[in-house]
């Protein structure tokens, strides 16, 4: 009998992702540039707790990263990510509570905060029976780096239930997500005088398990532009990434 309505409730366990993306980075105004892919593979692990009243708690950690440039003046890196890790508080409609203190990031050697990619792999809910059709949104904030220069994004989030399928013979929840993207930031290196603003949109389409709602796989594409401010000049870069997360 196929399912009607969905009433995901969540439970705590052990979570481990694989992340892939390939992003090509082209500055608009040069023509004579060959745009190559970056490549960026992450392992990531969640962690959700016992309850708290009517909340969760919720640890992610990456185990590594590494980037993969085909640009000849950089070779393939290694484990690029130190072992990091963030604690949050898990509502049970899946929203995040984090600690401002864990939005902060220094653009020494990261590319994705691990606070951005928590807020791809926990993915909010309404508490209510969900039908096919349905729709709701959410507002996050996470800071990414644009080379050595830390971007603060604000995603408007739109989820709407596609279908009720299975997963590789889990039961599951189709669901499209829609983002549109702002993006402001200021460099904070000594003696830089450098301001960045910009905005990208997105899809993906997602699979989330039928009783928890927690992720199983899925499959994105985002497009943004930024325009880099310095006292040189105007830098417009365009930037393309296809993203595949999928459970270990």
């Amino acid at each position: 009998m196929e399912a009607e309505s969905w009433t995901p409730q969540i439970v705590s366990g052990r979570y481990e992702y694989f992340i892939s993306d390939t992003s090509f980075v082209s500055i608009n105004n040069d023509t004579s540039q060959q745009v190559l892919p970056i490549e960026t593979t992450t392992n990531y692990t969640l962690t959700i707790g016992g309850t708290a009243g009517d909340s969760f708690s919720i640890s992610g950690k990456v185990d590594s990263a590494t980037v993969n440039s085909r640009l000849r003046t950089k070779a393939q890196t290694g484990d690029t990510a130190t072992v990091s890790e963030l604690h949050a508080i898990l509502t049970k409609r899946g929203e995040l509570r984090l600690h401002i203190q864990q939005q902060s990031l220094s653009c020494s050697s990261s590319s994705n905060s691990i606070v951005s990619r928590i807020y791809e792999l926990v993915i909010p809910h309404l508490l209510d029976k969900i039908k096919i059709g349905d729709k709701w949104t959410d507002t996050v904030s996470s800071t990414n780096c644009h080379g050595k220069t830390p971007l603060t994004q604000q995603m408007i989030r739109q989820f709407e239930v596609q279908a009720f399928t299975t997963w590789h013979n889990r039961d599951a929840v189709q669901v499209k997500r829609l983002v549109n993207i702002t993006f402001t930031g200021t460099s904070t290196e000594p003696n830089t005088h450098l301001q960045a603003t910009g905005s990208g949109s997105g899809d993906a389409e997602l699979f989330l398990d039928r009783k928890t709602a927690l992720l199983l796989d899925s499959n994105g594409q985002t497009k943004s532009t930024v325009m880099i401010i310095t006292s040189r000049g105007q830098f417009p870069f365009t930037q393309l990434t296809s993203t595949h997360i999928t459970t270990r």
